[in-house]
């Protein structure tokens, strides 16, 4: 994956193109590759699709574990989880990523996977489940656009965000942590 950066601040990274079977359409998606710190303290690269429909970062435990990922697997850290395709369960977290060279430290979910597709699962068999980019975290430090070709981003510097929160006090936005 390849990055074309505009400005410094803004980064246009070319949608995937993926293709749903089950409506026999295109639906290009935007998927970042970024560097997650494992339980050693080395940052291994591991492939997320934006999904703004997603509060929380998601990560199957599975992947966690395969990627040393430090999660509590302790029954007082265990959570439910609500997704499009229904309920499960999982382990509230954080996570550390590198992403253009800076860090971030954002809220995670690690989400309980079934060891085997249930029956009656759609597809051509048993899919590695993907790692969600949600909002939480992701949004206070970038501000992103999906159009017909691109993902783009933009970082939210402290000044930026400085500026944004003045921005709305003279707007006579109401404030976004009430």
């Amino acid at each position: 994956m390849s990055f074309v950066l505009r400005s410094p601040m803004k980064i246009k990274i070319p949608l995937v193109p993926h293709y749903s079977d089950r409506f026999q359409c295109q639906c290009p998606r935007p998927e970042l590759l970024m560097d997650v710190r494992g339980r050693d303290g080395r940052f291994l690269p591991m492939r997320f699709i934006l999904d703004t429909g997603c509060d929380i970062i998601t990560i199957p435990t599975r992947k966690a574990r395969a990627y040393s990922l430090a999660f509590d697997e302790s029954p007082a850290n265990e959570i439910a989880i609500t997704g499009s395709t229904g309920c499960g369960r999982g382990y509230r977290g954080f996570i550390t990523i590198r992403f253009q060279g800076m860090l971030f430290r954002w809220p995670c979910a690690f989400s309980k996977t079934p060891a085997r597709p249930h029956e009656g699962s759609v597809g051509r068999g048993y899919r590695v489940p993907l790692s969600l980019l949600g909002r939480a975290g992701f949004q206070d430090d970038w501000e992103f656009c999906i159009d017909d070709y691109f993902l783009t981003l933009v970082y939210r510097s402290p000044f930026r965000r400085w500026l944004k929160t003045r921005w709305r006090k003279l707007r006579g936005y109401p404030s976004l942590n009430d």
